[in-house]
């Protein structure tokens, strides 16, 4: 008998893009300045109706342009609400200006140029990386502090700066359980395009420019022996690094294959680092840590990759 396929499930949210919600986006406007009043001790006459209606007619329909609006102004990473909402209407204002009336799509990339604008020039660069590793390269917070060589006070500023766009998610089991979390994907298809991000596209030049530092550090940390392996392997992903190493160098410096220990029973390739005295062999311990171990100089009782067969 055959049997019966079996197709996955998908499930597809749909953003409602229609002018017949101006009232429920009202009412959503309504009771979110109603928590802000609240929390920031603010009068009941703010914002005025003739801001919320303007905020309304300038989301034309678009659910998460709205919903974007509201978290930039909500941004507790600011001088409060009532500076965000100013320059909110500043926007607006200065908008109108350059396209036509009901375009949201367009309005809100705008917008985001607006949100990249905001961030300190001192952070601008490593927030772009942030968002390059984690949307483009599927990095989850760890894997950024270890690439960036951040710390974990460091990550979690950077992303206060674009919280209005991207969520950094804790948990008390430890930053291997903290994720990134982007509200919408037209953020990040936003900053992969230059037409409209110009300065702030994380592909093109900047890409590029980023490859050259991570191939300049690199040299730095092979040519100079007080820095060890180990910090290598601790301060990036090696997947990452592979894939951005120029092809005639992947093999040399680092590349990925069966365990080269003769009596290594090992099933799954491991990381190499180098080339004879000086290869190493890249390991993960029982805590999920990981290391190097000179294949001329291995642990006693086990091989380099840490595999005791």
């Amino acid at each position: 008998m055959d049997s019966p396929s079996i197709s996955p499930f998908i499930f597809r949210i749909e953003l409602p893009v229609s002018r017949e919600i101006d009232h429920e986006i009202l009412v959503f406007l309504t009771d979110e300045f109603k928590k802000i009043r609240e929390s920031h001790g603010l009068p009941e006459s703010w914002p005025s109706e003739e801001v919320l209606a303007l905020i309304v007619k300038h989301g034309a329909g678009l659910w998460i342009y709205v919903s974007v609006i509201v978290r930039f102004i909500k941004d507790e990473n600011s001088f409060g609400p009532e500076d965000q909402l100013r320059i909110v209407l500043e926007f607006l204002g200065d908008v109108s200006n350059k396209l036509e009336a009901n375009n949201p799509l367009a309005e809100m990339d705008f917008f985001y140029t607006l949100i990249m604008q905001c961030i300190p020039l001192n952070i601008q660069k490593t927030v772009q990386k942030i968002i390059l590793l984690s949307s483009s390269m599927r990095f989850n917070p760890i894997g950024v502090v270890r690439t960036l060589g951040l710390s974990v006070d460091q990550l979690r500023q950077c992303c206060l700066s674009i919280r209005s766009v991207m969520e950094l998610q804790d948990s008390t089991s430890g930053l291997r359980e903290w994720k990134f979390h982007f509200y919408h994907a037209s953020f990040v298809d936003f900053l992969t395009d230059s037409k409209w991000s110009k300065e702030f596209c994380i592909h093109g030049e900047f890409l590029i420019q980023y490859r050259r530092e991570l191939l300049e550090w690199l040299h730095f940390v092979i040519s100079h022996t007080t820095v060890g392996w180990g910090d290598l392997i601790f301060h990036t992903e090696l997947e990452h690094l592979n894939q951005n190493l120029p092809v005639e160098f992947r093999d040399i410096i680092l590349r990925r294959e069966k365990c080269p220990t003769p009596w290594c029973t090992q099933t799954h390739q491991v990381w190499i680092f180098g080339q004879g005295d000086n290869e190493a062999i890249a390991y993960t311990d029982h805590d999920g840590d990981m290391g190097l171990h000179n294949n001329q100089n291995p642990p006693p009782g086990r091989c380099p990759c840490n595999f005791q067969g």
